[in-house]
């Protein structure tokens, strides 16, 4: 039973995920960079990102990582955890930025001056 609980929250993590990067950095990014949506719109979707990833990071990331949250996002999180020491802490940070944050969004948590996957 412990199993489905972490595979259920895996999964809520997923789609968290991809709802937020589809919906901002697909979708409104995409509109803004070809000047098709208001400024004001603009700033209300990222004033309403920061308060969800804010939310993520304090609910997700404190059940994921197994400590309370010293930052204010999930990416500032993450990329402490992948620039820290050695421990699945760090290998599980890793395996966001391969896997969740790169494909969507090149150098999301700068990690353009460090190879961590082969």
């Amino acid at each position: 039973m412990k199993d489905l609980y972490w595979y259920i929250l895996l999964f809520n993590h997923i789609t968290l995920t991809a709802v937020m990067q589809l919906f901002f950095i697909l979708g409104i990014r995409s509109l803004r960079y070809q000047g098709t949506i208001p400024k004001c719109l603009w700033r209300l979707g990222v004033a309403f990102f920061f308060f969800v990833d804010a939310a993520y990071d304090w609910v997700y990331g404190s059940l994921f990582f197994l400590e309370e949250p010293q930052e204010l996002t999930f990416t500032q999180r993450v990329s402490r955890h992948a620039k820290g020491r050695d421990g699945w802490r760090k290998s599980f940070a890793l395996w966001i930025q391969k896997w969740f944050f790169e494909p969507f969004d090149k150098d999301h948590c700068n990690t353009a001056d460090r190879k961590y996957w082969r």
